[in-house]
């Protein structure tokens, strides 16, 4: 029986608050069937990681897609806070909701002005309202954006996040690079963090 997205996160907060969880690369695989990996199509492919394909002083951290309610947001309308940016997709059954589940405990226990932005890859199945949705599960603090392919790609491009959704009579799997962006209140990098990372070492980092 699968899971509807509501449970796997509410088991996903538990586990989170339970366990030291340790992902390299996963994969899981649902009744639907519906197969997730948190490998990056390059390395998939035997090539270098994705942050080796090009700096971190490269990005640009900019995005342009819409909330729940169809509205354009971008970086800019963040500015004056640290922002939290993860990207994944809402059917994930593991590693998605750990990483959102992280980003939320990190806002709460912070006492500076700081949200959390969940993209979804998966423009196929995940709207903007359901992407919506399930970030706001995780805290109130938590926003969820989506867009269309082209509008999801140039932001994963502009983050050097890479993802591919392959589609088989049998199979539907979406492959993404794992890891949250904080940005700084004035919108400079400041770290990138593992899904495993510690939410408090996620709050000590905000400016």
């Amino acid at each position: 029986m699968e899971l509807n997205r509501l449970q796997v996160v509410s088991v996903a907060v538990v586990m989170n608050m339970l366990l030291s969880i340790f992902v390299g690369t996963a994969v899981a695989q649902t009744a639907t069937p519906h197969a997730h990996t948190t490998q990056s199509p390059n390395e998939a492919n035997g090539l270098k990681g994705f942050r080796q394909a090009s700096s971190i002083a490269d990005m640009s951290l900019e995005f342009k897609l819409l909330n729940g309610d169809g509205e354009l947001v971008q970086r800019t309308d963040f500015l004056g806070k640290n922002v939290l940016v993860a990207f994944g997709f809402t059917f994930c059954p593991d590693v998605c909701p750990v990483m959102a589940a992280n980003m939320a405990i990190a806002l709460k226990n912070s006492d500076k002005e700081a949200v959390g932005v969940f993209i979804s890859v998966d423009t196929e199945r995940d709207t903007p309202e359901i992407t919506s949705n399930y970030a706001k599960h995780f805290g109130d603090n938590m926003i969820g954006l989506g867009g269309s392919h082209q509008q999801v790609s140039a932001a994963a491009k502009n983050f050097n996040v890479s993802f591919v959704v392959t589609k088989t009579p049998d199979s539907y799997i979406v492959q993404h690079s794992p890891g949250t962006f904080l940005i700084s209140p004035q919108g400079d990098l400041i770290e990138v963090f593992a899904i495993n990372a510690d939410p408090k070492d996620i709050s000590a980092a905000m400016k």
